[in-house]
């Protein structure tokens, strides 16, 4: 038998004060999946929090509760995290939010003055993101006179088109 709504709410508002990252994290995700909108302020405090998964949950969780972007910064920083549960969930989160970090995404990409890991991992973020606005971002970092980028962006293109 299940817990009621009520018992899962209350037990997913009990872990964002978890002493587990990993539980912060999910109860962030699963208040904001619920739509639980009562949850934001102690979502948003969870972007200070110590862990980065946790980060990267917080910006999540306030797009979707929101709609608004915010900061990517805590998920750009798992993206290019060398591990790769970290990665996975910061590109997860960036490619569930589509277009709409795509503007941010492709100044990144863009951004000369960005590390060339950084930038890559951007594109392949963009390869995950559905629709014109990302491929057209992909095509204008194809044309890039940095030759690593451009062909970086250029499989992320490959790739789009499987």
């Amino acid at each position: 038998m299940g817990l009621s709504r009520a018992a899962q709410r209350k037990a997913a508002l009990a872990g964002l004060s978890s002493a587990d990252g990993a539980a912060r994290a999910s109860a962030a995700i699963q208040l904001a999946d619920a739509g639980e909108r009562s949850a934001l302020p102690a979502i948003e405090a969870l972007a200070r929090d110590h862990d980065r998964l946790v980060r990267g949950a917080a910006a999540f969780a306030r797009w979707r509760l929101t709609g608004a972007v915010g900061d990517l910064e805590p998920l750009l920083t798992l993206v290019c995290a060398r591990d790769e549960e970290a990665v996975q969930l910061g590109a997860m989160g960036l490619a569930r939010m589509g277009d709409s970090v795509v503007p941010e995404l492709a100044r990144v990409a863009a951004d000369a003055s960005t590390s060339a890991w950084r930038r890559r991992r951007v594109l392949r973020v963009l390869a995950e993101i559905e629709g014109e606005p990302a491929r057209a971002a992909l095509r204008l970092a194809a044309q890039s006179k940095d030759a690593a980028l451009a062909k970086a962006a250029r499989r992320a293109l490959d790739r789009t088109d499987d």
